[in-house]
């Protein structure tokens, strides 16, 4: 998780700030390997979703975050019918929790969405953002 995290602030969202077009890469869990991703441009709204996507590193280079919270049976049930499997999870599970809490990612968030925070009310908070 620490190197997806690094990878994401250093080789994609830093370029696409200095207006430069970066070539991503995806992990393919089942294949453990990584395969080639997207060209993206450094035009518009760059959505960048995922574990690692908010730390002190991506932070200064996003106009916002967003927090997504879920309890851990959800995330569980959602993860292993992705995955196929859980023999990954226990240890995703323990990088999670440290990088969360070393990072402090919810707290480098702008908003979160959950259980109490609805998808109108973050949109409404975004456009009083942009003013």
């Amino acid at each position: 998780m620490d190197a997806g995290a690094e990878y994401l602030a250093t080789e994609v969202l830093a370029p696409l700030r200095e207006g430069k077009s970066v070539h991503t890469h995806r992990w393919d869990w089942h294949e453990d390997l990584f395969l080639a991703g997207d060209q993206v441009q450094p035009a518009g709204l760059i959505v960048v979703e995922g574990c690692g996507a908010i730390s002190q590193a991506s932070r200064p280079l996003l106009d916002a975050a967003v927090w997504l919270e879920a309890v851990e049976s959800i995330r569980h049930t959602r993860a292993i019918t992705r995955d196929g499997d859980e023999t990954w999870w226990r240890g995703w599970r323990d990088q999670e929790d440290a990088f969360y809490a070393r990072e402090r990612s919810q707290q480098l968030a702008d908003f979160t969405l959950g259980p109490d925070v609805g998808v109108d009310e973050l949109l409404s908070l975004l456009r009083e953002a942009r003013g």
